[in-house]
């Protein structure tokens, strides 16, 4: 993933969730104040994410080692 960001980051919702994606990298992003969580991966995942670039300063956590579903929450689709 490059360039990813968010001027209006959700509470407690990481900007990138990585799922099912072996070697991800997550390249030249930016996190903006009121950043909780910039990345979330489950626990095997997260330590072949690789991670260059990035500024992150702003985010309260940089990384979060969780096994969520975070789509379950999903919005219907709309046409």
């Amino acid at each position: 993933m490059d360039n990813v960001s968010t001027t209006k980051p959700l509470k407690d919702t990481p900007v990138i969730r990585i799922d099912s994606s072996p070697a991800a990298t997550v390249r030249d992003c930016i996190t903006y104040p009121g950043t909780d969580i910039f990345l979330s991966a489950s626990p095997d995942e997260m330590k072949n994410v690789v991670m260059k670039g990035n500024i992150t300063n702003n985010a309260k956590l940089v990384k979060k080692e969780i096994n969520a579903d975070y789509w379950k929450k999903r919005e219907p689709a709309t046409e």
